[in-house]
Parts: C-alpha cells; sequence; structure tokens
C-alpha cells in the first residue's frame, strides 16, 4: 500500500501481487492433505506437481521431478486400469491404431465409470514423503504382474508397460493392498538431500 495526494485528494493505491507457492517454500515444516480426482489425465498431471511442490524445501529438484514422474505413472495407472477398467493389452491396441484418447473418452463417459473417483492422500515431513493412492476398480494381480517385469519381459518395450518398474525404482517402499486397488509409496529424505538443499555439500 502507498498513500500519495492527487488534485487536492489523499489516495490510498495498492498493487495486487500474485503469491507463488515457492514464496512459502522456506517457511514450510509438514503438510498432509487428502484429493479425490476425477477420471482426466490432465488431473493426474496437476495432482502430481501440487502434492510434490513443498518436496523443494527437502529435497533438490531434479529428484522431485523424478517423483512426480512415478506419481504421475501410478495415478494414471489407477485411472485406467482402474476406474476406467482398460487391459494392458486394450491400451497397446488403442495406441498402435491411433485411437487412444477416443479410446479414453469413450471409457470415460461410460455409466461403471463416470463417477469413479481416484483418491490421493499424502504426508510430507522432513524425514519422508508418503503417498497412497487408491482406485475404485476391481484392482489387479500386482504379484503376477511384477515377477513377469524383466529384462526379456516384451512389455519393457512399452511404456505402459514398464511403469511400475519404473515406480519401484525411484520410491524407497512401494507396497500395494491384497485386492491391488491402492499402493503406497514412501520416500525417505536424507541428511544428504537436505545438505545439497543448503547448499552445504562437502
Amino acid at each position: 500500500l502507498e498513500f500519495i495526494e492527487f488534485e487536492g485528494k489523499s489516495e490510498i493505491i495498492g498493487k495486487a501481487i500474485r503469491l507463488s507457492d515457492e514464496n512459502f517454500s522456506e517457511s514450510f515444516i509438514s503438510e498432509k492433505c487428502e484429493y479425490m480426482i476425477r477420471n482426466l489425465l490432465f488431473e493426474a498431471d496437476d495432482i502430481s506437481h501440487r502434492i510434490t511442490n513443498n518436496l523443494q524445501k527437502y529435497i533438490p529438484k531434479a529428484e522431485i521431478n523424478m517423483l512426480r514422474i512415478g506419481l504421475r505413472e501410478i495415478i494414471i495407472n489407477s485411472i485406467e486400469h482402474g476406474n476406467l477398467n482398460i487391459s494392458f493389452d486394450e491400451k497397446t491396441e488403442a495406441i498402435m491404431s491411433d485411437k487412444y484418447f477416443e479410446f479414453i473418452n469413450e471409457k470415460q463417459s461410460h455409466p461403471e465409470c463416470k463417477d469413479k473417483r481416484v483418491r490421493i492422500e499424502y504426508m510430507i515431513t522432513s524425514d519422508r514423503a508418503v503417498y497412497k493412492v487408491t482406485d475404485q476398480g476391481k484392482g489387479f494381480n500386482y504379484k503376477r504382474f511384477l515377477a513377469g517385469i524383466s529384462s526379456d519381459s516384451p512389455d519393457l518395450a512399452l511404456t505402459h508397460g514398464r511403469g511400475i518398474a519404473m515406480v519401484k525404482s525411484i520410491f524407497d517402499e512401494v507396497r500395494y493392498n491384497t485386492r491391488g486397488n491402492q499402493v503406497l509409496l514412501v520416500k525417505h529424505i536424507t541428511s544428504s538431500d537436505e545438505q545439497v538443499i543448503d547448499g552445504n555439500e562437502s
């Protein structure tokens, strides 16, 4: 705010400033929140940025970007293979025939799928980041799928086929529930991470 005289009158002028989350990154201590998102792929991208933004206090940006990629993969899996009940073969066929987005749109509008949501719960503290992603689908046999992932697996030639393996390499812990419709992701924050942030790495 600024006080000025104009044409014999006293005026108080204020300037509106857009504040980004980065303005408060140094003040951040911890966070716990929960979201319910629709079966829209752009929401998976948006929410993966939102729920990792405050990690910049504790983790280098390059590592945060990897966590975002992993979270986005899990959330998209929950949308596609969970709520929309799309099999890996169906997705592959849609991609190969260049009809992926039309196929997704059809599934999103289906009466059995359109009202389903993905629940995302997370907690960030100075020593760890925990994310729990739950869809309303039937679940899948994750043990069988993980056992089938190897260097010789044809799925590794497909982007969507190697997603879970990639996530396991990014997070310290990846745990599914028995049904296979919920995954818990844990990233431990070490003292060396904070040293890099503070610029004190030796």
